[in-house]
């Protein structure tokens, strides 16, 4: 598995700090080669938000108690408190850019764009400028550019076309 993530402060705790509008707290990538899946599970959440862009392969997550597939271009999104459970399977090459983030106007801004309190998951696109990991900001659209210019991207369209059992996104419009 490759991994490359960043930290505020090299702290690995959750961060809460209503101090800005938006703190980024922490930052990376993940990509599994050999290693056989990547579980996580977080049965109380976290203090902070997470937000998570599958690049390529699948990623599979329960959401309020269903089991959802993402697929290259979708968004997962974790508010604070919330119970996290995904896992990512190597054999399917999974690429993920993730970002945890704090901040007082956190939930205003992602009203402000269509992500609403009951909103796990959207389109954001699946673009070639996305996947590099030097610019892992521009994948969640909350630093080196505006938040509705990336969310500009997002469709109304399955997450997993041909799938079984498959899930349509959130339609987001600006």
């Amino acid at each position: 598995m490759y991994t490359n993530s960043a930290y505020l402060h090299n702290s690995l705790l959750d961060i809460v700090d209503k101090s800005r509008p938006l703190i980024v707290t922490s930052c990376g990538t993940y990509k599994l080669y050999t290693q056989k899946e990547f579980t996580t599970y977080r049965p109380k959440g976290r203090k902070d938000y997470q937000l998570i862009y599958v690049a390529a392969g699948k990623a599979y997550f329960e959401i309020d108690g269903q089991d959802v597939i993402a697929c290259p271009g979708s968004m997962v999104i974790y508010r604070p408190r919330q119970m996290q459970r995904y896992v990512y399977y190597g054999d399917e090459h999974t690429e993920v850019f993730w970002v945890h983030f704090t901040g007082g106007e956190v939930k205003q801004t992602l009203r402000r764009y269509g992500i609403n309190d009951d909103v796990n998951m959207f389109y954001g696109g699946d673009h070639a400028e996305y996947r590099s990991p030097a610019t892992i900001p521009k994948i969640i659209g909350l630093v080196t550019i505006p938040l509705n210019v990336f969310l500009s991207t997002a469709l109304s369209m399955p997450f997993c076309p041909g799938l079984k059992n498959e899930s349509t996104i959130t339609a987001i419009t600006l």
